[in-house]
């Protein structure tokens, strides 16, 4: 854990956990799909408890190996048959309501780090990170949708793929102006804390699990599959 910042480390923990219980109520992978959500974090924790992760001269990055596993995942998997179920019966509501933790990361955790130095001001909604914007609107894209009907299925597509092409370019700003061998933005302030613990927790799972639900969404919606009368 990085010194002097253990209440706010704290909090990220809680927000992990409630990513994680969100995403449990949103999609029906398994019966024991919680205690993967689990065993992942535990193992991303535990190598970053032992600085796994910190930059060194290794080719690719070492952090490549906690954010691409569930990234591909979450690509990959909605292809399958049984990846296809999960789409189908996903809680589309929900689904779309998981994005408002976006404001919680941007306004509060990530501004906070940059503050302390750990982050580059690059990625806060300050610098190049507009991935705030899609939090900020979700809960009124979920109103207008499955509340007052007064948006298209079509409105839904364009959402959720503007919402993650933000949430790529923010990735890629983070990635950019950390201090792995292709780093080209913030030297003097570079983006560290993702490569401890809790904050390696971002990139490995809380991005992934944003990532993982606009794809769902894409392909929810792409096949005209929506039951607007449904309960959170």
């Amino acid at each position: 854990m990085i010194e002097n910042t253990e209440i706010l480390s704290l909090g990220f923990l809680v927000l992990v956990m409630v990513t994680m219980l969100w995403l449990n109520s949103i999609i029906k992978i398994g019966k024991y799909q919680l205690l993967v959500f689990i065993g992942w974090c535990s193992l991303l924790a535990i190598l970053a408890l032992n600085d796994f992760f910190i930059p060194d001269d290794s080719i690719p990055p070492k952090i490549v190996f906690a954010m691409l596993p569930p990234i591909i995942f979450s690509i990959l998997f909605p292809l399958t048959r049984a990846g296809k179920k999960v789409v189908a019966t996903a809680n589309m509501e929900r689904l779309t309501l998981i994005h408002s933790l976006r404001v919680i990361v941007e306004a509060l955790f990530l501004y906070q780090l940059a503050n302390a130095g750990l982050v580059s001001d690059i990625v806060t909604f300050e610098g190049r990170n507009f991935d705030i914007l899609p939090g900020l609107s979700a809960a009124l894209i979920w109103w207008l949708f499955f509340k007052r009907h007064s948006i298209t299925r079509k409105t839904m597509l364009i959402w959720n793929a503007l919402s993650l092409s933000i949430l790529l370019f923010t990735i890629s700003q983070a990635i950019l102006s950390a201090p792995l061998p292709f780093q080209q933005f913030d030297f003097e302030q570079p983006t560290m804390a993702i490569f401890y613990f809790p904050f390696i927790l971002l990139p490995g799972f809380v991005a992934p699990t944003m990532i993982f639900s606009h794809i769902i969404a894409l392909h929810r919606f792409k096949d005209n599959n929506i039951d607007r009368d449904t309960s959170l």
